[in-house]
């Protein structure tokens, strides 16, 4: 498989080489949803099941809008070279959308190719879609209007860290948490980087320096723009703002303390050329006329710029009162009755016309009455530049005096216009001479606007810099939910060890935790953790998935996260949510490493209790049979029974487990029963095979009677006597009867039948029978 696919905000082809892929399209279904794209084109030749992995990208009701867009565009052999094949399929598609669009329209400066980029996906962490879903990287919430389909971000650990300023940052910092860096070189310069711009003393200097990224725009767009001939003044104006805060800004990297090892610092000096972004900025700002530019709806050129243009525009200015005087030249050569009033006009498109008022005779059937050597001129409709004249009030001619104007002096305004457009083209070509060094400048200024970012998250909430080892573990020390901890009065941060096989000879062990109430693990070295509760299995992961961007722990890299945590249900879907399931954990199945982390929460839950316990049982054990290969897996689970030596032994495989304990304010001991308002969670050692679900009922509102039923059900199903819940149904005289039967049966059992007849004094069994169930003899 081979891909290419293109981004109009950075003007950016990506290429992704050929690649081996899957029976299941693994790599097919990571690159589409990485990239998201609003259009997918294949070749026809591709077999049904390829076909299926791209059309369910967009099973929704567009999917008539789907069908179109798929057809066939190669120019060279697929089977030869797909790579070539992907990047002429998709270079044809942009041309054809150049053709077709209007001029006016924004996508056609969007499809402008900056630069071709190889997508190299074994340096980056592989995440998938249910993955990002389910740990809340990104969240859309849609827009409160059903007609609008617009959507903004929510509560994500993107929408928390993401203060970016610039077009540029933003598409670059969601590159960054749709693809992390696996380079421990890449990771430490971006923590270098925060690291310097949290100082207290570079606090103000960094705020600083956002402020003057908000005036960089996208400038790669408007030289695209610019090179098109498409231009407009606002592009201009970006070009000016961008020279002068990127001078700023410049200036602002002077005064960071301790900066001198930092590499963005050092990239950001290089960049910003002070002598040659003045030079662009004094050179734009020079020539155009700003005032001038908006009310013409153009570009214009400043006064004493160039000195033809300036005597053209001279005259130009001057040619009111020419027209006055050649006005009372015509007026004293025509007859009196003919027009009261009379006036010399220019239009650009017709030149110099007179314009006679109109009369009510002239509306009949007569029509215009037309001096000798006069001809009538006929507008169907007001001159767009000139709206408020209109047919209805005047009559235009063209006399020989007009002529002789348009000879002379009739060119007047285009030869203005021909003139700027030379004078503007003369000062894009200086401009684009530096493009390279502009659309670096900006690259580096966007890489500066998601540590910024970065460096503002991590004061407000309080982020400690990780430490990136080599080995490959997570060691967590007071571990934080940065989403959870938002959202709830009180959070408890907790430790959590986890090491994978690969690189240090450890097994994989199992840790379990009991409630679903939240929080995480505490355990020696080991590779797999049983747990309960979404909330467990996230807070690693996104610790984990942070510190690759930033947050606080000892932590290897990993290379790929796999979840199966939520299940996204849909109508348009002909899976069952089981089904959706076992595909999540198939994939982590397949594809994960030793580095890779696993996360499984109440796996099994979809099915039969049975058969979900042993399918967790059967996907856990094989995880642990790969040895020093096994992942890093989370788990969580309610299944208790698979805690029992034919299963999960504890005893036998390398399993430690943990539970969750429920502390209450005021209170520094485990109280499981007790109910309050306020309480707090915690991880401990050891393991609990009891649920708190009757806990939580009463601290939720269910009456004290339910609750107290429930208990005592409860207790009747652990002592294996749960037929005693058909004696409450009895009435007291069935009590009795009850007792009286269970005495006589307790004699019965005790009654020794043949000492009772062989020793002295010796009875009938029909006597001893009698006196055993309480009868006279002969009853």
């Amino acid at each position: 498989m081979a891909g290419a696919y293109y981004d109009p905000i950075n003007c950016t082809l990506y290429l992704l080489e050929d690649t081996p892929d899957n029976s299941h399209f693994d790599l097919t279904k990571a690159l589409i949803e990485q990239v998201n794209p609003s259009m997918i084109l294949t070749s026809s030749k591709a077999d049904d099941n390829f076909m299926d992995v791209l059309r369910d990208h967009k099973r929704d009701p567009n999917l008539q809008k789907w069908n179109a867009s798929v057809r066939l565009a190669n120019f060279t052999s697929v089977e030869s070279s797909p790579c070539l094949s992907c990047v002429g399929a998709l270079i044809d598609h942009l041309f054809r959308a150049r053709a077709v669009s209007e001029p006016d329209e924004d996508v056609v400066q969007g499809l402008e190719v900056q630069s071709i980029e190889p997508l190299l996906l074994l340096q980056s962490m592989q995440i998938n879609a249910d993955a990002l879903f389910s740990l809340q990287i990104f969240e859309d919430e849609n827009h409160a209007s059903i007609h609008s389909d617009k959507t903004k971000e929510g509560l994500s650990l993107f929408g928390i860290l993401n203060a970016t300023k610039t077009s540029l940052g933003r598409a670059l910092m969601r590159q960054w948490f749709l693809r992390p860096s696996l380079s421990p070189e890449v990771i430490g310069c971006r923590h270098d980087a925060v690291e310097c711009f949290v100082r207290p003393d570079n606090i103000v200097t960094a705020e600083a320096m956002h402020g003057h990224l908000a005036g960089i725009k996208n400038v790669p767009k408007v030289l695209a723009a610019l090179r098109s001939g498409k231009g407009k003044r606002s592009d201009w104006q970006g070009l000016v703002k961008f020279a002068f805060h990127a001078l700023l800004l410049r200036d602002a990297v002077l005064e960071l303390h301790r900066a001198s090892n930092v590499q963005i610092v050092g990239q950001l000096l290089d960049a910003l050329d002070t002598a040659k972004f003045r030079e662009i900025g004094n050179a734009v700002n020079g020539t155009i006329d700003w005032e001038e530019s908006s009310s013409a709806d153009r570009i214009c050129v400043r006064p004493h710029v160039d000195d033809e243009l300036d005597n053209l525009k001279h005259i130009y200015n001057g040619i009111d009162s020419v027209l006055s005087k050649v006005a009372v030249k015509v007026s004293s050569t025509i007859p009196p009755d003919y027009t009261s009033t009379l006036n010399v006009v220019y239009f650009p498109q017709l030149g110099f016309l007179i314009c006679v008022p109109m009369k009510e005779e002239w509306k009949t059937e007569a029509g215009i009455d037309v001096l000798e050597g006069w001809t009538f001129q006929v507008t169907p409709r007001p001159f767009v530049l000139y709206p408020v004249l209109t047919l209805a009030s005047h009559v235009y001619f063209k006399s020989q005096e007009m002529h002789d104007l348009d000879v002379h002096i009739g060119d007047l305004h285009p030869a203005i216009v021909d003139r700027e457009i030379e004078i503007i083209q003369a000062l894009q070509e200086q401009i684009l001479a530096h493009d390279k060094a502009m659309g670096h400048a900006c690259d580096v200024c966007a890489e500066l606007d998601c540590l910024i970012s970065f460096s503002s998250a991590t004061r407000a909430y309080e982020y400690r810099r990780p430490i990136i080892a080599s080995d490959n573990i997570i060691d967590i020390k007071n571990g934080r939910h940065p989403l959870q901890e938002l959202v709830v009065d009180t959070f408890v941060p907790n430790d959590a060890f986890l090491a994978g096989g690969s690189g240090i000879g450890a097994t994989g062990e199992v840790f379990y935790q009991d409630d679903a109430l939240d929080e995480e693990v505490q355990c020696p070295r080991r590779s797999v953790v049983i747990c309960t509760g979404a909330n467990a299995c996230g807070k690693i992961a996104l610790i984990q998935y942070m510190a690759q961007v930033t947050e606080s722990a000892t932590l290897g890299i990993t290379d790929k996260i796999f979840t199966r945590v939520q299940t996204r249900e849909s109508v348009s879907r002909v899976q069952s949510a089981f089904m959706i399931d076992l595909n999540q954990v198939s994939l982590a199945l397949r594809n994960s490493t030793p580095r890779s982390m696993v996360l499984l929460d109440e796996f099994g839950k979809g099915t039969l209790p049975t058969d979900g316990a042993g399918l967790l049982c059967g996907v856990l054990k094989h995880f642990l049979e790969r040895g020093d290969e096994c992942p890093k897996i989370i788990a969580t689970t309610h299944f208790h029974d698979i805690v029992h030596p034919g299963l999960l032994d504890p005893c036998k495989l390398p399993i430690g487990f943990v539970h969750m304990q429920v502390l209450l304010a005021g209170d520094t001991d485990m109280l499981e029963t007790q109910r309050q308002e306020t309480r707090t969670a915690r991880v401990a050692n050891g393991y609990s095979l009891h649920s708190h679900a009757i806990t939580c009922a009463e601290l939720f509102g269910v009456p004290k009677r339910v609750t107290a039923r429930a208990k005592h059900v409860s207790e009747l199903l652990d002592q294996h006597e749960l037929g005693r819940l058909l004696d409450e149904e009895m009435t007291e005289e069935e009590h009795r009867g009850l007792a009286e039967a269970e005495e006589v049966c307790r004699q019965f059992l005790a009654w020794d039948g043949e000492a009772h007849v062989a020793g002295e004094g010796a009875r009938t069994v029909r006597e001893m029978l009698a006196e055993a169930l309480g009868r006279k003899d002969g009853e």
